[in-house]
């Protein structure tokens, strides 16, 4: 009898598409897309989601999704933010501060945009071929927001996919993060980001 041993490899790719679009006219001013560094924390906390190792939220009842909540979820990225760093992303790369965000202050930021829970967040259902193997996020800044000190404009060059691990004090964990070129944001504009993973396998 033959024995038959598989092992099967899986992978995970990102990609994200930020558009800067007028208020008013609807009209979209920049696109900003490419590949997303899913980052070691994104990984693990893939790894822990996978072994059902989240927290549900006390304000859920049956029949509801855990991304309905408007409470902590650990390691399920639902939130997103902007900041103003080129450096490049890498693999370990990690909030340096202890809120886990681009700023120190996690409720009312200088150095980064409000921080914004998705506005849509699901599986990418293509009609060919029938079986899903993507994930979209979805999340954007409102004109009222994230327009820099005094409120006026601010020019962002990152963005940044988290979780929120802890309400109170609030903490965040990264989960991807990527680096495009300027954009302008003031309070006649609005930042929309999409977020896709794609998970892909391959056996021997």
């Amino acid at each position: 009898m033959t024995s038959l041993n598989y092992t099967t490899t899986i992978g995970i790719s990102g990609y994200l598409v930020i558009k800067s679009i007028d208020a008013t006219s609807g009209k979209v001013l920049q696109i900003e897309e490419g590949p997303n560094l899913v980052l070691n924390s994104g990984l693990e906390d893939i790894a822990h989601l996978l072994a059902g190792d989240t927290v549900v939220p006390v304000d859920l009842v049956a029949g509801q999704t855990l991304h309905q909540t408007i409470h902590a979820l650990p390691r399920v990225p639902l939130y997103g933010q902007f900041g103003s760093s080129s450096i490049p992303p890498a693999s370990n790369d990690a909030s340096p501060f202890d809120n886990g965000s681009l700023d120190n202050n996690a409720s009312s930021p200088l150095a980064a945009s409000d921080i914004v829970k998705a506005t849509a967040y699901y599986p990418f259902l293509p009609s060919i071929p029938p079986i899903s193997n993507k994930i979209t996020v979805q999340f954007s800044l409102p004109p009222n927001k994230g327009n820099g000190i005094g409120g006026t404009s601010t020019v962002y060059r990152e963005a940044v996919l988290m979780s929120k691990m802890v309400d109170n004090p609030i903490q965040y964990r990264w989960f991807a993060r990527r680096v495009f070129g300027d954009i302008i944001k003031d309070p006649t504009t609005l930042i929309t980001s999409e977020w896709t993973f794609t998970f892909i396998t391959s056996s021997t």
